[in-house]
């Protein structure tokens, strides 16, 4: 009986078992690393056999039909490295081991062909396997000469469009393939031939007018120049022809149907569509970007053309899918990226624009988020390019796009390109913005108001955002954009409308209505009120513009002065324009006095142009003080020239306006050390007013009568001019003054005329009144031209009928009782928030003053006033603002910088009243005030004569006795733990 031989046992390479694995791992750095280690197994050194460099191609074409994990990539990357190895090395492997390409080929066929019943998955992986092992074979050059020759080159084409006409899904990828195997041909410098086989392969399968067909016959025109494609197709054999733009739309669109060799339709789209843009459109578009008009005597399509046939007439037609319209918002933004200047007019074109606008304006809409990358897109490239914002903004504006294109949207597009734009491009959008406001679209009254304030405000918007750059030292160049703003504002708020204005040119249509105008003024404040303290000179400038008065042709002023307040303002400019002079040639100490007079003239002036009519009394107080602080001349010796200045900062600070503010504090930062005790009193008064209706009244002086009415000049004093938009409101941080001119830098505030809503209320409340009143007794409301008629009288009631109306009157008249008290509520509320505010305006002045004059003995004056105030004040933020001056002044008085007491007997009695402020019943604040300034003023005492510290040790030996002894002595502990740690520093300069 014979026995059966036993098989000898296979050997397993684990090694390349290993490696197979990690090629289909998901890591990119393993599947690499599993690549290399391939190559290795098989360099001449390993002396590989026929065999074994046979198995691993199967294993590798194999690999590729395979959908785990990332096997398809991983084995198409080994493939491609092992190929050119063994065919592309000089070392030719290939040969020496008796592999050939046809027997490449073979593998590739045999090892991805579709056997029996199999899934549509597995169906999908063969293909795909197939498709990336032809793309294994392009990208390793061994399918070029001299490896290979055209017949094979010739297998593959046929392969590869072999699946893009069987399987639609891959026809893109397939022609990628394609499109890329020329620039591979091109690279390693083959013969053209193998293009022209291409092309003619792609031809004769019909699919040459498809999006991917295109693509293939460009970059071989383009790479290729010299080769003979297929007659017939396109025009002059140029897709790109200038009379081929119809068939070139339908084609990258993809609607395009051929006949085939039995003249039978065949339908060249794709089975489904995908987010992704074809490929083909990139290639197109990029040949004519870099191609001139005519090429080699050809008509070639224009860019322009192109945009407007295939892209705005074809993606973005009003009757064009969804889908193709998102096709259209990528490739705008894959051209805004690569586009020249000169293009961008083209590319934001009519439909594009229009469906842009209509999905921005939701987010409902179905592309809403592709429109949003649009307009990231165009802000990246403004980013990209500053001088970009000039012509993008006019394309946005235009009539083809939307003049409240960023209200329509719901964005802040424009704004945002405006704070992107160089000063170039703003000198060129501020004279369309002036066009615009000019001349807006549609030309209906209301609506053209509500346009110009839109265009003032974004350019308001572009000052705040750009304020590093409005803040340029440049202050008076007419070149500057800044000052191209302030004079465009100037012409349209500051001049009368010009009659007949559809006969001129260059004058509003409609005319600028009075709101306008005002809105256009208050601009002005707001702009000045941003940048004046870096730019000093912008009022003067403004007021230049006035004077000068180069405005719209036949303008005519709106300010209408009568004879004395002409000679008054030429007089004052005539002062404004010798201090201007002076200050360009003066020294450094006199140049800062010549500037804030320069500034506080000139604001002046310009509030007489508002119609202020405070402002023209302020003009004569400011000669005073030229003349006195400057000029060191005065008519009358009784007249403190500092104090009259700081009653005129005073009034301007009363007001609730951000470019007051910054005025008084540049003028008085400017003057501080000519500040007399009589100017500080003044300041310190305001600090002692109550913060209540009666208090208000009292500092503005107002007259009442027994009903509690206000004088109307009065409650303009106190709430300043209505038309400002710098509006501050009183708020309850506390905030160093630094920080809160920084805040207010970024606020806006738009309010109405107050005294104007007040007096339609107080109205409507008495029409009410009326008519409940009438209700009541059965009567008509009271006409006053029907006072005198008789025939309007109503018959007499008898009195059974008024007692019925007793219980109606009475209810009539409680609820007109009650409206009166919430108006007196709301009137005591306005009062106490003005008088806080004032006091914030004070004490932000006499912060500057301890800062700059912390040595001056007049600085004492001001201890008492500080910490009464914290100790009384109803409002925290007044109270925490004063005790930031306390704070400030002891910062400042440190070391040797510690005033000397011109009085040394007053300065004694002063550190007593400071004792006895800090034994009355107050918060913590006020006590940590009182100990810091009582200190300051031991250290003023003690300075030059240290004997003066036995007697600073007695008053507080005695403050500490009553604080033991007296119920009533409300000093807090920490006063005393100041002086002690104060004395120990004492007490070691003193031993040394």
């Amino acid at each position: 009986m014979s026995r059966k031989r036993q098989r000898e046992p296979r050997t397993v390479d684990v090694e390349l078992i290993e490696i197979f694995e990690d090629l289909a791992n998901e890591s990119e750095n393993i599947r690499l690393k599993a690549a290399q280690s391939l190559l290795l197994k098989l360099s001449p050194e390993k002396e590989p056999n026929r065999e074994s460099v046979e198995n691993v191609l199967n294993r590798l074409f194999r690999g590729l039909a395979s959908g785990r994990k990332a096997a398809r990539i991983g084995f198409s990357i080994a493939l491609t490295e092992v190929l050119s190895e063994l065919f592309v090395a000089d070392r030719k492997l290939g040969q020496n081991l008796g592999i050939d390409f046809d027997r490449v080929i073979e593998l590739l066929k045999t090892r991805t062909e579709i056997g029996g019943n199999v899934s549509g998955q597995e169906e999908r992986d063969h293909y795909l396997g197939r498709l990336f092992g032809a793309e294994a074979l392009i990208k390793s050059a061994a399918l070029f000469p001299p490896t290979s020759s055209i017949e094979q080159w010739s297998q593959i084409v046929d392969m590869i469009l072999g699946l893009a006409q069987k399987k639609s899904w891959l026809r893109e990828e397939c022609g990628w393939i394609l499109n890329g195997a020329v620039y591979v041909l091109a690279a390693k410098q083959v013969d053209k031939s193998y293009a022209e086989k291409l092309v003619q392969k792609l031809c004769e399968s019909n699919m040459a007018k498809t999006s991917e067909g295109v693509a293939i016959w460009i970059s071989v025109q383009s790479l290729f120049p010299t080769a003979k494609l297929v007659q017939g197709i396109w025009r002059d054999d140029d897709p790109l022809h200038s009379k081929e733009k119809s068939t070139l739309a339908k084609v990258l669109r993809e609607t395009v149907t051929q006949e085939d060799k039995n003249n039978n339709q065949q339908n060249l789209q794709k089975g489904m569509w995908t987010s992704r843009v074809p490929f083909a459109w990139n290639v197109v578009i990029s040949k004519l970007l870099a191609a001139p008009l005519e090429e080699s005597g050809k008509k070639r399509l224009s860019f322009g053309a192109f945009w407007s046939e295939v892209v705005d007439d074809g993606l973005f037609a009003a009757s064009s899918s969804e889908e193709r319209k998102f096709w259209g918002f990528n490739i705008f933004s894959t051209v805004l990226h690569t586009a020249s200047d000169e293009l961008i007019p083209t590319i934001f074109s009519k439909n594009l624009l229009r469906c842009l606008i209509n999905q921005l304006a939701s987010s409902a809409r179905y592309l809403h988020g592709a429109a949003q990358k649009a307009v990231k897109a165009i802000l990246a490239r403004v980013e990209a390019d500053p001088d970009l914002a000039f012509p993008i903004i006019v394309q946005l504006l235009s009539e083809r796009g939307s003049l409240n294109f960023d209200q329509v949207t719901k964005t802040k597009t424009t704004e945002k390109l405006l704070s992107l734009a160089s000063n170039t491009g703003l000198k060129q959008i501020i004279p369309f913005y002036r066009s615009l406001a000019l001349r807006p679209i549609p030309a209906d009254a209301k609506a053209a108001e509500a346009r110009r304030q839109f265009l003032a405000d974004q350019l308001l918007s572009t000052i705040r955002t750009k304020k590093a750059t409005a803040q340029a030292p440049a202050a008076v160049e007419s070149e500057d954009w800044v000052n191209q703003i302030l004079k465009f504002f100037v012409e349209l708020g500051y001049f009368a409308p010009i009659e007949a204005a559809s006969k001129a040119d260059d004058a509003p249509n409609p005319p600028l209505s009075s709101v306008s105008q005002s809105m256009f003024r208050s601009r002005i404040s707001s702009i000045l009120g941003h940048l004046i303290s870096t730019r000093p000179g912008l009022p003067y400038f403004v007021v230049q513009v006035l004077q000068s008065q180069k405005v719209l042709a036949g303008g005519k002023l709106l300010f209408d002065a009568d004879e004395d307040v002409d000679k008054t303002l030429q007089r004052a400019w005539k002062t404004v324009e010798r201090i201007h002079s002076k200050a360009s040639s003066s020294k450094e100490n006199k140049k800062a006095h010549l500037g804030a007079l320069e500034l506080l003239y000139s604001l002046t002036i310009l509030q007489v142009y508002n119609g202020e009519a405070d402002a023209v009394s302020l003009l004569d107080e400011l000669r005073i003080c030229y003349e006195s602080l400057v000029k060191r001349k005065s008519n009358d010796e009784d007249i403190d020239a500092s104090l009259v200045l700081v009653e005129v900062l005073l009034s301007f600070v009363s007001k609730p306006s951000l470019l007051f503010r910054k005025l008084a504090h540049q003028v008085f930062s400017s003057f501080a050390s000519q500040i007399s005790a009589e100017s500080l009193e003044s300041m310190t008064k305001i600090l002692e007013t109550k913060e209540s209706l009666s208090g208000q009244q009292e500092m503005f002086d107002e007259n009442v009568d027994e009903e509690g009415d206000e004088d109307e000049e009065s409650d303009k004093s106190s709430e300043g001019s209505a038309e400002d938009d710098d509006v501050e409101e009183v708020d309850g941080s506390d905030v160093s003054m630094e920080d809160a001119e920084d805040d207010d830098d970024d606020e806006e505030e738009e309010d109405e005329d107050e005294e104007q809503d007040d007096n339609e209320a107080d109205a409507d409340e008495l029409a009410q009144f009326d008519a409940k009143l009438a209700e009541a007794l059965g009567t008509r409301p009271i006409n006053l031209e029907d006072a005198g008629n008789d025939e309007s009288s109503d018959e007499d009631m008898d009195d059974d009928q008024m007692m019925a109306l007793e219980p109606h009157l009475a209810k009539v008249f409680q609820e007109r009782r009650k409206a009166s008290q919430h108006n007196k509520k709301k009137e005591k509320k306005d009062a106490k928030e003005n008088i806080i505010n004032f006091k914030n305006r004070v004490l932000e002045l006499m912060e500057i003053f301890v800062k700059q004059q912390h040595t001056n003995p007049l600085a004492f004056d001001l201890i008492l006033p500080l910490l009464t105030l914290i100790r009384t004040t109803t409002s925290k933020v007044v109270s925490d603002k004063a005790c930031g001056v306390v704070r400030e002044y002891a910062k400042a008085c440190k070391g040797k910088d510690v005033p000397a007491p011109s009085d040394v007997p007053a300065a004694w009695k002063l550190l007593e009243q400071v004792h006895a402020e800090a034994m009355k019943e107050a918060s913590h604040a006020h006590n940590t005030s009182c100990s810091q300034l009582s200190i300051l003023l031991v250290k003023a005492l003690v300075a030059d004569d240290r004997e003066n510290l036995k007697r600073a040790l007695l008053i507080y030996a005695e403050t500490q006795t009553r604080w033991v002894l007296e119920q009533k002595c409300r000093v807090q502990p920490s006063f005393f733990t100041d002086w002690q740690n104060w004395c120990t520093s004492a007490k070691k300069q003193l031993q040394k």
